[in-house]
C-alpha cells in the first residue's frame, strides 16, 4: 500500500478514510437489523476489517485485496466484464451480516 498525503483542510484529503467508512455503514452495518451492545458492535467491526483486507476486491487494486497486496501474493486480474467465473474459490460466510466472501484459490 502507498500512504496518501493531503492538505489540511482541502476537498479529498481524507477521501480514503472516508470511503473506508462509508463502506462499512452501506456495505457491513447497514445488513445488521439491530446492534446489541458495544461487544456486539466491535465484533462487527472485527469481522468488517477481515473482509475488506482479505476478502473484498479493491478495483483500485487490479481485483485484488489489501492484504494480498501487503503480503505481495500474485492475484489474477478478473475483469468486471469478465463472461466466466474462476472454479477455484474459496467461501466464508460472515454470519452476522450475511455476507459471503469468495477469492481465488491459487493464481494460475
Amino acid at each position: 500500500m502507498k500512504i496518501r498525503y493531503g492538505a489540511i483542510g482541502e476537498h479529498g484529503s481524507v477521501a480514503v478514510t472516508e470511503r473506508v467508512i462509508e463502506t462499512l455503514k452501506y456495505e457491513w452495518l447497514k445488513k445488521v437489523p439491530v446492534i446489541r451492545g458495544y461487544q456486539h458492535l466491535v465484533q462487527l467491526c472485527t469481522d468488517f476489517s477481515e473482509w475488506y483486507n482479505n476478502w473484498r476486491p479493491h478495483e483500485f487494486l487490479g481485483s485484488a485485496t489489501p492484504g494480498s497486496v501487503y503480503l505481495k501474493k500474485a492475484v489474477p486480474l478478473v475483469r468486471k466484464n469478465s463472461k466466466s467465473i474462476p472454479a477455484n474459490l474459496v467461501t466464508k460466510r460472515f454470519r452476522k451480516t450475511k455476507v459471503i466472501g469468495y477469492r481465488i484459490k491459487k493464481a494460475a
